[in-house]
This record gives C-alpha cells, structure tokens and sequence, in this order.
C-alpha cells in the first residue's frame, strides 16, 4: 500500500543525518520536501498556517505561489513508474519509489507552473490519469496519458466560483465534479479566525453536480441537489439509457469539516453518523436529478480499481453501526462491504477500542470476480497505541483479517493511499 512517504529520504537536505540500524531508519516517519517543510526547517519554526494549525508570531516570508503552503501529504499514487504525493491546492510532487526521496514538484507544462492539481486523481482500467483543480472562478481538468505524459490540460469555469471542492469521479465521457455549497470566508479568516472555521456553510445554496465532457469540458451540465456537504465519491459511470450514476458520501452540513476534521488531528472525538452513503442519477437528457440516502454512517468509499468509471457492484467504507453509548469515542469502528445491487451489507467490527481507516480494494491476482479481492486497510488501537495493517478477503468479509501487522510507528488518521504491487 503507497501511503504517503513512510520513511525519510536519506538524500532529503532537509532531514537529519541517521546512522544505526536499517530498523532503526524504518522507524522514523516523514513527509515529502517541499518548499514549505524546507523554509520551516531552515527557519527553525513553522511559518505557515495550515488547515486545523494557526501559528502566531512572526509574519512569515512571502508567498511565491500555492507550493509555498503546500503540504503534499494528503494522499499518494504510484503512476507510469512514478509516486505522486498530492495535496489540495498546489502541484504533485514526485517521489522515487526506491527509497521514498523527493524528487520534487511536477510541472506538466511551463505555463501551468505551480497549478493546483487536486488530491483526489481517477485512474481508469486503461492506464489515464484524470484530474483537477479549481483557483477562484476556475477548474482546470488534467489527463495525463498511461506513460505519464500530459495528454491534455483544459481550463474551464466554475458554476460555483471559490467553493471548496474536494474529490471527483469520472465515467467512459465524462469528469464528474461534485460543488458543495461551502466557501472559505476571507473576511473572518483576515480577521484572526482559524481556517477551518473560516469556512462558511451556504444552506441555501445547493449541492451542485457538474458533469463535463473529457473531450470538451465545454460540454457540460449542471444538476443541482438539496445542500449537502461531501468530501469523497465513490464511483459513477453511464447507464444503459444515457443517465450517469454516481455514489458518494453526503452528510447535513459542515461538521465533519469544521469539526470532525480538526479533532481528529488534534485527538479529540468526533461526531460519527453525520455521513451516509448516497446513491444518485443523473439524467443528462432533462437535467434532473434524483438521489437516494442509503441509511449508513460511512466515509472513505472505494471500488475495485478496474471498475472505476464503469459500473461496480460493491462499495467498501469505513463505517459506524453501534450505538454510541456502546462505544469509545464516535470513530468508525469497521468496515462495510455494500452491494449496491441487493442492498447487502458484509461488516466487520474491529471493536470499541479501534479507529478503522480507509481500506482498498485488491484485486488477487488472475482473477476477474469484484468479490475475489483483498481488503486492505489500516486501523488505530488504541489500546495498544499502535497503527495496524489488516489484510481481508472480501469474500469472507466478517471473518475479519486473515493477515495484520503492527507498525513500528502512528499514521496521522484521516489520509489517503492507494496499492502498488511491489
């Protein structure tokens, strides 16, 4: 599993030198260089605030762009012999797979230097790599070929112009790109508020669905659904009579951003069952859209790899199902397999004492069958105070893992991965 930079870079100029052991080494958490971590670690202190971190003091030098505040750690795919680390607002920076060294930031073409090229990226079955960014009334769509060369790069604009966008999916046509109505207000954010509750939930606004054509973004259309906020999809692809089918995970309002978000990377509880697995068609031919909540308490979905964009059968989440009073904290506390045909749920509780992460999709090896994979995915005991690594077959979902693994070190909760054969 590709999970951010595991391991410091001995070739990073801004890491310590190390000697010892080679169990030594593999103890010592890192992330990728960039400019940011640089500047810190040559200043001594941070300088920049980030999202759920104000830092006072001084005025930090000036920004030369998105890169200088980008922290590249929010999630990590490995494409045409590349790593990827990526962040929300800035460039991709390149990895070596080998040692996890930094490379450093990924420029697809000279005049889009420095362009926000999101955290969220859909590989297809095919090898092409589909992505976006958005800066003011702007949403860039990127695709970059199966040898990892920019293919094409279109800009377009937003029918919601600054609003905070997150993730996307993609079908066999199209780039499907879900706009929640939340903003970032500048004015309380220059008045001393800290970015996360700067954020501004617009409940009169709608949830907004843009669905463009890979070819020409141009082409497009705009559904809209009652307010809602989402940060991650599931899947979506075409149906027989033209319609896009699209599943993600929708939740009432901005908690799970202003709140949720922060305490987890502060140590905090959560508040769990705020989101729900959505299930939604589009129909491209009226414009209307019909959406239907699935009565879970979920985050993190993902399908098996060779289905994205095309239809997928089921959807793995982390997920919540006991009563709170029944448990620790309100973190997800297992895994659900839907099956989105009959409405099945296949579930394992890790138990009251364990946070469940993100968990992937793998497929075995020779095999064709959704259900002939492996579940892979990390979770946080807390009474061991340890990160695992759990391996599950999807077909045997409630047996739990057949394989785990307790790592010499804590993942920070709430980032993103993806799985490379090695």
């Amino acid at each position: 599993m590709c999970r951010l930079s595991l391991f410091r870079s001995p070739t990073c100029p801004a890491c310590p030198p190390r000697s010892g052991s080679a169990s030594a080494i593999s103890s010592s958490l890192s992330t990728c260089c960039t400019p940011k971590l640089l500047t810190e670690q040559q200043a001594g202190r941070f300088l920049y605030s980030a999202f759920g971190t104000r830092i006072q003091g001084d005025a930090p030098p000036p920004a030369q762009g998105p890169d200088t505040f980008n922290t590249a750690n929010t999630n990590a795919i490995e494409h045409a012999g590349r790593l990827l680390a990526l962040w929300e607002g800035g460039s991709a920076f390149e990895l070596d797979p080998k040692d996890l060294s930094t490379v450093g930031p990924v420029t697809w073409r000279d005049d889009f230097q420095r362009a926000p090229f999101s955290a969220h990226p859909k590989l297809d079955a095919h090898g092409h790599l589909w992505n976006f960014g958005t800066f003011g009334s702007r949403i860039i769509v990127w695709h970059i070929d199966p040898q990892g060369r920019l293919a094409d790069v279109q800009v377009g604009e937003s029918p919601y112009p600054g609003g905070m966008v997150h993730d996307m999916a993609i079908t066999a046509r199209h780039i499907v790109l879900p706009l929640p109505p939340v903003k970032l207000d500048f004015n309380r954010l220059a008045g001393g508020a800290a970015r996360e509750q700067a954020f501004e939930f617009q409940k009169q606004e709608p949830l907004r669905i843009l669905v463009m054509r890979k070819d020409d973004i141009k082409q497009r259309r705009v559904f809209e659904l009652p307010a809602q906020m989402m940060f991650h999809v599931g899947n979506a692809y075409e149906r027989t009579d033209g319609a896009v089918a699209l599943t993600f995970v929708g939740a009432k309002d901005h908690r799970s951003l202003v709140h949720n978000a922060v305490a987890v990377m502060s140590g905090h509880n959560t508040q769990s069952g705020l989101s729900s697995t959505q299930s939604v068609v589009l129909d491209m031919k009226s414009g209307r859209a019909t959406v239907e909540a699935l009565g879970d308490a979920v985050e993190f979905p993902r399908v098996d790899p060779r289905r994205i964009g095309l239809s997928a059968r089921y959807l793995l989440s982390a997920s919540s199902w006991l009563p709170r009073t029944a448990r620790q904290g309100q973190l997800f506390h297992g895994i659900q397999l839907r099956d989105l045909q009959s409405g099945r749920l296949d579930r394992y509780d890790y138990g009251e004492h364990m946070v469940a992460e993100e968990h992937l999709v793998v497929p075995k090896a020779g095999r064709t069958d959704e259900r002939d994979a492996w579940l892979v995915g990390t979770t946080f005991d807390a009474r061991r105070q340890a990160t695992l690594v759990n391996v599950l077959d999807a077909r045997h979902v409630a047996d739990g893992p057949v394989a785990q693994a307790a790592l010499p070190y804590w993942l920070p909760l709430g980032f993103h991965g993806n799985f490379t054969a090695a």
